[in-house]
């Protein structure tokens, strides 16, 4: 039962940070960025060139812009914009802030 749990709340709470870098650029300030902000349900996903991802996964066909590393932050079925910069990137892995009545 516990190992149940462990995978829904995995499932429901996980944070999938894809990032893409090209092959020529260091990825450590989003790397960095990521880390700094992470919770023990964010899961990093580094890849070079381009994302080779299975079509049920959320950032499947997303790609780097233009010489720039790039990162896709989803939750759940969805992911962010592209964020190109490290501080950007911070900002999408602060916890959402919940809506007072």
């Amino acid at each position: 039962a516990a190992g149940l749990l462990n995978a829904l709340d995995l499932r429901l709470g996980a944070v999938d940070v894809v990032i893409i870098a090209p092959p020529d650029i260091d990825p450590a300030p989003m790397l960095r960025a990521t880390r700094r902000a992470a919770t023990p349900n964010v899961i990093i996903s580094l890849h070079r060139g381009e994302a080779i991802l299975p079509p049920a996964h959320p950032a499947h066909g997303k790609h780097a812009l233009t010489g720039q590393v790039t990162a896709y932050v989803c939750r759940g079925e969805t992911c962010s914009l592209p964020v190109t910069e490290p501080a950007a990137l911070a900002r999408l892995l602060q916890p959402e802030t919940p809506v007072s009545s």
